[in-house]
C-alpha cells in the first residue's frame, strides 16, 4: 500500500524474482538492467503527486507499471501481448519487480477453473452456503444481535456450532454409551 508521501509501503507477494532467478537472467540485457537500477529509474516520488493518500492505492505499485510500458515499448508489443509477458517469463517478471506467488497464485485460479473435481465440490457446496447466507438474510440477522464484538463473535460461534451439529446428526451422528459416534457411510 501506499503512505502519505506516495512510497509503496506494501510488499511485493512472494520473493523477488530477480533475487531468486538472477542467474537466469541474461548478463547485459535490459532485463538485467531494469531489474539492478529499478529504483533509481523510477523513484517512489516520481509517483507522488499520482497517488496521493487521499485516492486510495492502485492494484499494482506505478514503478511496476512503468516497468512494463518500458519493455512493453521496447518490444512493440500490445497490451495484450505484455500481460502475457509477464505472466509467464521470468525475464518480465524480474524486471518489474513482481513476485513469485503473483505466478502461483494466477497457476491456481486457473486449475480451479480448469479441474473437475473442484467444480464438482464447489457444485456440491455452494447450495448449502447460499441457503445460509438467505436464511441470514430472510430472518432479519443482517444486523448484529448484541453489542460489541465479544459478544457477537459468541454468539456466532454457538450458531456455527449448533448448525454443524444438525449437520451431523443429520448424517447419523449417535450417542452410544456416553460416546459419540458417526453412523458407517453406506455406498
Amino acid at each position: 500500500m501506499f503512505r502519505g508521501d506516495g512510497e509503496w509501503a506494501g510488499e511485493t507477494v512472494g520473493p523477488d524474482v530477480w533475487e531468486i532467478c538472477r542467474e537466469l537472467i541474461p548478463a547485459g540485457s535490459v532485463f538485467a538492467f531494469l531489474a539492478g537500477h529499478r529504483g533509481a529509474l523510477f523513484p517512489a516520488e516520481m509517483f507522488a503527486d499520482m497517488y496521493p493518500w487521499a485516492n486510495g492505492r492502485p492494484s499494482m505499485p506505478p514503478q511496476t507499471l512503468a516497468e512494463a510500458i518500458t519493455l512493453q515499448a521496447l518490444h512493440g508489443l500490445s497490451d495484450l501481448e505484455t500481460v502475457q509477458e509477464l505472466r509467464c517469463d521470468l525475464r518480465w517478471k524480474a524486471a518489474c519487480g513482481i513476485g513469485l506467488h503473483h505466478t502461483l497464485q494466477a497457476a491456481a485460479r486457473h486449475q480451479t477453473a480448469n479441474d473437475p473435481d473442484w467444480q464438482a465440490d464447489h457444485r456440491r457446496l455452494r447450495p448449502p452456503v447460499e441457503r445460509a447466507v438467505a436464511w441470514l438474510v430472510q430472518h432479519g440477522n443482517r444486523r448484529l444481535r448484541h453489542r460489541g464484538t465479544i459478544a457477537n463473535n459468541i454468539w456466532l460461534h454457538t450458531r456455527a456450532a449448533a448448525l454443524n451439529l444438525r449437520r451431523l446428526v443429520s448424517l447419523g451422528l449417535t450417542r452410544i454409551g456416553g460416546a459419540r459416534q458417526l453412523a458407517p457411510a453406506t455406498t
